[in-house]
């Protein structure tokens, strides 16, 4: 298997070899490729919905990272912070569909120090 050097920026990646990172998981940073994923996501469907699919899927939202922070907050806060407003406001239709009032109350809790986002999220 060939390696990358860490240094290299990953946003120079294929689509096809980030996909390949995630699945990866001893060696690579998740959340720096989901960041990658989220600044591709406004022209790219295959980046945007991979994400979204973290986003709704309830494992995700059950698997606990660190803190409060789970799985599918690790697709949806570079989303937050990297996409567009179009996008953001298809994760905001998602999390209000799909997530429990618990998981949107945790992350309201979390992102209450970030104003941008908080003004999109206020209502989910």
């Amino acid at each position: 298997m060939s390696e990358i050097d860490p240094n290299i920026s990953r946003a120079h990646l294929s689509d096809e070899e980030i996909l390949r990172r995630l699945y990866d998981s001893r060696k690579y940073n998740k959340y720096d490729l989901y960041s990658v994923m989220a600044k591709r996501s406004v022209d790219n469907l295959k980046m945007k919905n991979y994400l979204f699919d973290i986003v709704k899927n309830e494992n995700f939202r059950k698997q606990v990272i660190m803190g409060l922070i789970t799985h599918a907050w690790m697709a949806a806060l570079p989303i937050l912070e990297y996409s567009n407003s179009t996008v953001k406001q298809e994760l905001k239709e998602i999390i209000s569909e799909y997530w429990t009032k618990q998981e949107k109350e945790d992350l309201l809790l979390y992102l209450n120090r970030y104003e941008e986002h908080m003004n999109l999220l206020r209502d989910i």
